[in-house]
């Protein structure tokens, strides 16, 4: 078992264990380095029939960021695709703020995550940062256990997890069968976390 972090999360540690026959206690290195991309998991999410918060794919270049900030309307979330931890991520409320943080942010993944790929997405404001705990054993076989709310938070950062989160019933399913959609259309194995916003009764990957 690789613990976790950064060996935890390496698609490439999975396949050199594959290779000497050593049973590596986590996901496939290709759930792995799917899953690892946002748009990549973004997309497999919509196929999974899980919505998604509403947003681009890849930003190229300034005038394309100035252009898509537009029809999304602010304020927006800049991502890297491969960002973690906090990192990588930042408000834009206006678009005089747009282009600095634009280029902080691929500097900072570049550096952080080696990919400068960064995407959109709409700002979600009063939300629920809800997870859902789950189990996959093959043959996209999932368990659940239930759900917690994460949306005490400082930097991107969580700070106090609780469970059971203060939701209706109907939510709760939601959640749990969304949670169990994605990870079965990955056909995700070993323990994982799906992570949800949640606002009101939607419910967004």
């Amino acid at each position: 078992h690789p613990g976790y972090g950064f060996l935890a999360e390496n698609e490439i540690l999975g396949e050199v264990c594959g290779y000497h026959n050593i049973s590596l206690i986590g996901p496939r290195p290709n759930v792995i380095e799917a899953l690892g991309d946002k748009l990549l998991a973004k997309e497999g999410a919509r196929k999974a029939g899980v919505q998604t918060v509403p947003g681009t794919g890849e930003i190229k270049t300034e005038k394309e960021a100035l252009t898509q900030a537009s029809k999304l309307g602010y304020p927006i979330m800049i991502k890297a695709v491969a960002c973690g931890g906090g990192r990588g991520i930042d408000s834009v409320k206006s678009e005089k703020a747009l282009i600095p943080s634009y280029r902080e942010i691929r500097t900072l993944a570049k550096q952080l995550f080696g990919n400068e790929i960064v995407f959109f997405e709409k700002a979600i404001d009063d939300y629920k940062h809800i997870e859902v705990q789950i189990l996959g054993y093959g043959k996209r076989n999932v368990l659940h256990f239930y759900e917690r709310d994460c949306s005490i938070q400082r930097r991107n950062q969580k700070l106090i997890e609780f469970s059971p989160a203060d939701i209706s019933e109907s939510l709760r399913n939601k959640l749990i069968d969304s949670a169990i959609n994605v990870a079965k259309y990955f056909n995700y194995t070993n323990a994982g976390t799906v992570e949800f916003l949640v606002t009101n009764e939607d419910v967004y990957f």
